[in-house]
């Protein structure tokens, strides 16, 4: 599982999210097959600004708590109207913030201790994929299930 894991690559992973997370005729007039063209043009990424997309490059939690609520439409979950989840070191200038209190409040991501959610940690694919879980609706089995 654990060499599964480490071979995974953000395009792989993205190559499930138009099956997943996006409605199907978004992708039916695509002429393509590169995932990253789909992503893309689905405005659920962007290139950076140089042009190129970097699909080796680790994301941080910001920008796939961003990634989540475009691929999901988190905003559009009955959880959205809750109150703020106080993060301390995210403040409502920054860019990410409806996107951070969205995954925050719809549990598709966590906090960590004393009410941090380090917006530019880096993720591994391994958390990505976990998170991608939980906001697909994956059943999680209990331990005892697993062993």
């Amino acid at each position: 599982m654990r060499q599964l894991l480490s071979t995974l690559s953000l395009v792989g992973l993205l190559q499930l999210v138009p099956n997943i997370a996006f409605a199907q005729e978004k992708f039916s007039t695509e002429k393509t097959s590169n995932p990253i063209a789909q992503v893309v043009a689905a405005k659920v990424m962007t290139n950076y600004p140089d042009g190129q997309f970097y699909p080796e490059r680790l994301l941080s939690r910001a920008e796939l708590a961003s990634i989540m609520v475009k691929a999901f439409h988190l905003e559009k979950r009955q959880a959205v109207t809750k109150e703020n989840v106080k993060v301390t070191d995210v403040a409502s200038s920054n860019p990410a913030f409806n996107d951070i209190q969205i995954v925050l409040k719809t549990d598709i991501m966590k906090g960590y201790r004393g009410n941090l959610f380090f917006p530019n940690q880096r993720i591994t694919r391994a958390e990505a994929l976990a998170i991608f879980a939980q906001a697909y609706g994956v059943f999680q089995f209990p331990d005892e299930s697993v062993k």
